[in-house]
């Protein structure tokens, strides 16, 4: 995105269809469809003896470097009410370098005591120090046994139902990130599907609008709480901003752009969101559709 006084590069981690727009507004859609699936959560790697803490999206994930002072261990929990001698344990390297703890003989009971004293802790760790304030989506990544013994005592409102079984003898960060989200994208879909619904719902009472004129004035006096823009669709024109109005025109002439971006910046600078959406998902056949806040109400004299 250039002009006359900066530039400015954004790396993506997927491709996006080449183009080039020369206008008065910058071309964004691009950008707001890649941010839409930066979706962060953050993935708890559990196990008897430890933990392990990522925060990912899409396209990355990486382990996150815990409170200086943060207990990491079932023995720095513990303490000496540990029953270390009874425990026999396997090594899993990689990325969290996770180990696999395993009771035996007489002392399982106690073995199992001291585990979900282990994930109490850890639980109420990562709710005060990470969702508390983030209220980020939580995905338990751990062996099937613990996925039941910790959602029992989760008291975590934002650890998710789905969460990922493995076995694995280490952690490969890209195949961890592929799995985290096949448990995410069903989130984002329906996150989109929540707001088409309500588009549909509230259409019948004007708070659900199509039409590119009145979408225009709502959004000039801040009135749109989200806007649904279909990815590929140009709309050539300008907003005359004096009067709130549309004004047609072709898009290779001076000061004519696409009038979907500009609605798309009005509405961002506004607070409201942006949702693009390829064309079979749209709601409307004219490429946009916006929710109002509210619809305006006019005093009539006599």
């Amino acid at each position: 995105l250039a002009d006359m006084e900066k530039c400015m590069v954004y790396k993506l981690m997927e491709t996006v269809k080449e183009s080039v727009v020369v206008s008065d507004a910058f071309y964004i859609r691009p950008l707001i469809k890649f941010f839409q699936t930066y979706d962060k959560y953050i993935l708890l790697a559990l196990s008897r003896s430890k933990f392990a803490l990522y925060e990912g999206n899409k396209h990355e994930i990486k382990e996150i470097d815990l409170p200086e002072g943060a207990l990491r261990t079932i023995g720095e929990v513990l303490g000496e009410d540990f029953t270390q001698p009874y425990l026999t344990h396997g090594s899993y390297g990689g990325a969290g370098g996770l180990a696999m703890f395993h009771g035996h003989g007489d002392k399982n009971a106690e073995t199992d005591k001291d585990t979900m004293k282990f994930f109490n802790y850890i639980d109420k760790f990562v709710y005060d120090n990470f969702s508390k304030n983030t209220s980020l989506p939580l995905i338990l990544y751990a062996l099937t046994e613990h996925h039941g013994e910790f959602r029992k005592l989760s008291k975590n409102p934002n650890l998710l139902k789905e969460g990922i079984k493995h076995s694995d003898n280490s952690i490969d960060l890209r195949k961890l990130n592929k799995h985290a989200w096949e448990v995410m994208e069903p989130i984002y879909f329906k996150r989109h599907q929540d707001w088409i619904d309500r588009y549909m719902r509230l259409k019948v009472n004007s708070l659900g609008e199509n039409h590119l004129e009145k979408i225009i004035k709502a959004a000039c006096e801040n009135r749109i709480e989200a806007v649904l823009i279909e990815a590929d669709r140009i709309i050539p024109g300008k907003i005359d901003y004096e009067k709130c109005e549309f004004v047609p025109g072709d898009i290779e002439m001076p000061g004519y752009d696409d009038v979907l971006e500009e609605i798309a910046e009005l509405v961002y600078k506004g607070g409201g969101e942006v949702i693009v959406l390829p064309k079979e998902k749209m709601p409307s056949r004219n490429g946009i559709a916006a929710i109002f806040r509210y619809y305006p109400t006019f005093a009539i004299d006599g």
